[in-house]
């Protein structure tokens, strides 16, 4: 009997938990609730379920669990506390306490921390309502994109509204760094997304001997998946206050571009309202015209000078646009376009421009069935300036040539070729002039290769290759001096030369992990041209000396690692007069360059052409002192003995934050700039830089 009453007790006990349990998890029932715990009771007359030690609430992808909670499955609404867990595809909650209300996905929370998984952000809060599916109001919270505790960057608010996949919008609060508070912030925007977002750019300071004190805001647009644009406003102390707006753009036919626009409002009296726009483009229109725009416009001749960031641009001398269109039919391309070159130092009245120029190439193509090969390519181009000649000059260049391999050992090539340059020009004088120049070449080449096998070694393989070739070129010296003089072409130098060259390739074929790989170790050319009418010229005097030997020219690229190089390219003119080994060069430049783990990084250049200019620059990048990254570079001018450009910064990388400080010293300005950047938060590291 005992056993008999233990038994239907115990029936009862799992009936009355079915009741629950059963109904809830039915499959066919879209919102089903699933509650456990180790004990369940059920209050009749308040209509609730009262569930203790290890808690656990399912619902339609969500559960929370606590140590108690108090369940209305009439208004389907949980109250649970003691250690509370809520987790969805979106969010994880840890609470003191949580009411969640399921008919309209609301829910209050006491001392929680809330973390978004799409963007790693993390809210904490006393209280925290949510007040609908991706919304929540936070007060008297903190949030912050960094992992510890305490992280290493959050911000404190008096107010929160968050919306997931939106913005996080805060009122009064502070920025700490860890603990310490080292900003007071009235009004706070943050985009809640693990993707690309609208909002605010974080600040940028400096100070500029041009441009005074500095202060820097912007705000990222995102228009589309293909389209956005970054505005932004610029505060001179010196100058007064800059606005712009940098468009780009991914279209369709691979068009993409970018459009800048800039504008200097001045509040100095001593300074002029400046503006400046580009506009740079690549893409094929419809008709398979591919279009190609580089376009730039400044009001004064200085812009760059106070606004140009990198070197080669605050130092241009000079500013070209272009725009051209191209198309091809097969074997024949026909372009046009327009070049427009603005001198940033002189008057720019006598630039000479090219409004407009087309050009028509037929690529060589074999005549038939015989050994000759037939090209042409033909120009027209309007000249046109402020001030002098303007002109229209039509250019026609057919050539015929031919390519034998006698024995399959040696290639010769040649081809002769007529330049004929009509010109209508508005001088006075004839009304049309017009003069041919024959234009002759030929050369000798071989290829010769060896491969080296190296068994058992990472370099498995090694490749050599030695291409020596003989080539002569010639023009006639026709007296040209009555043709107008707009650009090289009008005044074809004579030619009567030979030229000698020799380039080696050395490559190799590397084994690692089960896979090749080919890189070209060294690359070395050789060349040296000697000019046959200098030979025979009769000398004028005694000191007059024939110098038939042109300099010797040198490239060299060495690649000895993955991770270096060095880039030689150099002229030596051993006839020439100087004394001395070193005078003798007619140009050396030398850049080389080395990787090390990590971002430690060493490159030096060196610059130089005789009777024009001798630079040397460096840089280097250590990251040695983590998590402190240091930046040095310094560019001198050896012939006029001035440091053109010096660069030091510092970057500490925090574990989601980055602060950067750097220093450029200019000879006719100085800038310092600081910059902090937030994991999440895109910064801005120049001011008004174009």
């Amino acid at each position: 009997m005992r056993l008999k009453k233990y038994l239907f007790m115990g029936g009862l006990m799992c009936v009355a938990l079915l009741l629950f349990i059963v109904p809830a998890v039915s499959a066919a029932d879209e919102g089903a609730v699933a509650l456990s715990a180790d004990t369940l009771d059920f209050d009749r007359e308040a209509g609730v379920y009262q569930a203790r030690g290890d808690v656990q609430l399912k619902y339609s992808g969500m559960e929370m669990t606590s140590r108690e909670m108090i369940w209305n499955a009439e208004t389907r609404e949980a109250r649970a506390h003691g250690a509370v867990a809520l987790r969805d595809s979106t969010t994880e909650l840890n609470a003191e306490r949580v009411t969640l209300r399921l008919n309209d996905k609301t829910a209050s929370v006491t001392n929680g921390r809330l973390k978004f998984l799409g963007s790693g952000l993390r809210i904490s809060g006393e209280q925290i309502e949510k007040t609908g599916e991706a919304d929540y109001l936070i007060t008297n919270g903190t949030f912050t994109a960094c992992p510890g505790d305490p992280p290493a960057w959050k911000f404190s608010l008096d107010e929160l509204d968050v919306t997931v996949g939106g913005y996080a919008v805060g009122k009064h609060g502070f920025f700490y760094l860890h603990d310490i508070p080292v900003l007071y912030l009235p009004y706070l925007f943050y985009p809640v997304k693990s993707e690309r977002e609208s909002g605010f750019m974080l600040p940028g300071f400096g100070f500029s001997d041009r441009k005074g004190y500095q202060l820097s805001l912007a705000w990222y647009q995102v228009i589309g998946r293909n389209l956005d644009a970054t505005f932004s406003i610029d505060y001179f102390s010196r100058l007064g206050y800059g606005k712009g707006v940098e468009y780009r753009y991914l279209l369709g036919r691979d068009n993409r571009g970018e459009v800048h626009l800039y504008h200097v409002n001045a509040t100095n009296a001593a300074a002029d309202n400046r503006y400046a726009g580009s506009w740079r483009h690549q893409g094929i229109l419809p008709g398979q015209v591919r279009l190609s725009a580089d376009l730039h416009y400044v009001s004064a001749n200085d812009f760059y000078a106070d606004f140009g960031e990198a070197a080669g641009d605050y130092n241009r001398a000079q500013l070209e646009s272009t725009l051209y269109a191209g198309r091809n039919w097969g074997l024949l391309n026909l372009s046009g376009g327009f070049n427009y070159l603005r001198d940033l130092e002189n008057d720019n009245d006598t630039t000479v421009q090219r409004l407009p120029e087309m050009r028509l190439a037929a690529i060589r193509r074999q005549l038939a069935r015989t050994p000759l090969w037939w090209r042409f390519d033909g120009e027209t181009t309007y000249f046109w300036r402020r001030s002098g000649m303007k002109g229209l000059r039509l250019g026609v260049r057919p050539a015929l040539a031919t390519v034998v391999r006698p024995g399959g050992f040696v290639t010769f090539e040649s081809e002769v070729a007529w330049l004929e340059r009509v010109y209508q020009t508005s001088a006075a004088g004839p009304g049309v002039e017009h003069q041919g120049v024959f234009d002759g070449r030929m050369a000798l080449s071989t290829r010769l290769l060896r491969d080296f096998s190296r068994p058992g070694s990472s370099l498995g393989l090694l490749r050599h290759e030695i291409e020596p070739e003989l080539s002569y070129h010639f023009i006639p010296d026709d007296d040209q001096s009555r043709l107008p003089d707009f650009d090289t072409n009008d005044r074809l130098e004579p030619r009567n030369r030979l030229r000698f060259s020799l380039t080696n390739r050395v490559a190799g074929r590397f084994s690692r992990e089960q896979r090749n790989s080919w890189r070209e170790l060294l690359q070395l050319r050789l060349a040296q041209e000697f000019d046959l009418d200098e030979k025979r010229r009769e000398p004028q005097s005694a000191n007059d000396q024939r110098r038939p030997w042109l300099p010797l020219e040198m490239e060299a690229l060495l690649r000895p690692t993955d991770f270096s190089f060095i880039d030689l390219d150099l002229a030596y003119d051993h006839s020439a007069e100087q004394g001395g080994f070193y005078k003798k060069f007619a140009a050396f430049n030398l850049r080389t360059e080395l990787h090390a783990a990590g971002e430690n990084r060493l490159s030096v250049e060196y610059r130089y052409t005789r009777d024009e200019l001798e630079y040397v620059g460096g840089e280097v990048a250590f990251d040695g002192l983590q998590p402190l990254l240091l930046t040095y570079r310094h560019r001198y001018a050896l012939d006029n003995n001035r440091t053109l450009e010096q660069f030091v910064a510092a970057e500490y990388r925090g574990e989601c934050w980055t602060l950067r400080l750097s220093l450029r010293n200019r000879p006719d300005d100085r800038n310092i700039y600081l910059t902090f950047e937030l994991s999440g938060l895109d910064a801005l590291s120049d001011f008004g830089g174009f």
